[in-house]
């Protein structure tokens, strides 16, 4: 008896044992089928096909060639203290175009470091030139127009992959611009509203020395996500700002109209600031902004009265 069973096992070593391998009637219990179900189920997994990694990559490059490309334009003049909040929140685009207005602290510097593309040119008051000057040295099919002072928030730039990823008829796209005064987030008196800020390279560029117009060629859709603007941190910074643009303002006045009246200075300095107070803290409900909503409405009102007292002294 002992015989058979080493006969038996020989026969399972060898493989040639038909009778040990298909069936073990009278068998010893330790001789047992080539094919249980537990090696059945590992020749199955071995049997799986997995596709190469080569292959995963070459679909994946293929995509992102096929994915719509977007540049982020920004114009810049002294903006270290603030310019890093902004690159660190565009870092998921394509590229970042900066055109520097001969900065002299390090803005370039930062802007270099975070691998943005830097070109210096001289403002000369032209705003709408600089803009222009990112959108023509940028290569995405698609231009994120973008200030030093301006942040996007992470769900906006989701949303700003989707619209470009399928614009439909769009050659542009409007987005709402959360202001906010120093820390505060404004929602009311003309701080909450929207404005274009995403177009397509090929079709939009800007007019207007001074806050400058965006021109678009074809129609503009509207995404429901935020940008953050962070026009105003000091009192110090606000009036600055403020002098910058009213003697820029006010020198255009003149040169477009020539000698502008007594009467017309006096009612821009009287009724019509009141008329915008009005407007802007009554009428639009600065006022449930608080004190916050209270000094974005003055802030507004000043920058024009201090315009006009600029073109009067200019004529005295």
């Amino acid at each position: 008896m002992r015989s058979y069973y080493k006969y038996q096992l020989h026969q399972l070593i060898e493989g040639s044992g038909s009778f040990a391998l298909f069936n073990t009637v009278g068998a010893h219990p330790s001789v047992r089928p080539y094919n249980t179900d537990k090696e059945k189920r590992k020749e199955k997994r071995a049997d799986t096909w997995v596709r190469p990694y080569e292959e995963v990559e070459r679909d994946h490059e293929r995509l992102e060639m096929d994915r719509p490309k977007i540049s982020v334009v920004v114009i810049t003049k002294n903006e270290s203290d603030r310019i890093e909040r902004l690159l660190k929140s565009v870092a998921w685009a394509d590229e970042v175009i900066v055109v520097d207005d001969e900065s002299t602290d390090n803005t370039r510097q930062i802007c270099e470091e975070f691998g943005a593309k830097v070109i210096v040119n001289k403002l000369d008051g032209n705003f709408h030139l600089q803009r222009n000057l990112g959108i023509r040295n940028a290569s995405g099919e698609w231009i994120l127009q973008m200030d030093a002072d301006e942040e996007v928030p992470p769900e906006t730039a989701e949303e700003i992959r989707r619209a470009i990823n399928a614009p439909g008829s769009f050659s542009a796209f409007m987005m709402l611009r959360k202001n906010f005064m120093f820390t505060h987030a404004l929602r009311y008196g003309g701080a909450y509203n929207y404005v274009t800020k995403l177009f397509k390279r090929s079709e939009g560029c800007y007019s207007e020395k001074i806050h400058e117009v965006l021109n678009v060629s074809g129609d503009t859709g509207k995404i429901d996500a935020e940008i953050y603007h962070y026009p105003y941190s000091s009192i110090r910074g606000i009036l600055d700002k403020m002098n910058f643009y009213t003697d820029a303002e006010a020198e255009k006045e003149i040169k477009e109209r020539g000698d502008i009246s007594l009467k017309e200075i006096k009612y821009r300095l009287t009724w019509k600031a009141l008329k915008l107070f009005w407007k802007l803290y009554i009428k639009k409900q600065g006022y449930k902004d608080g004190i916050y909503g209270l000094i974005w409405s003055i802030i507004n009102v000043i920058g024009p009265e201090i315009r006009w007292l600029k073109i009067w002294e200019k004529q005295i």
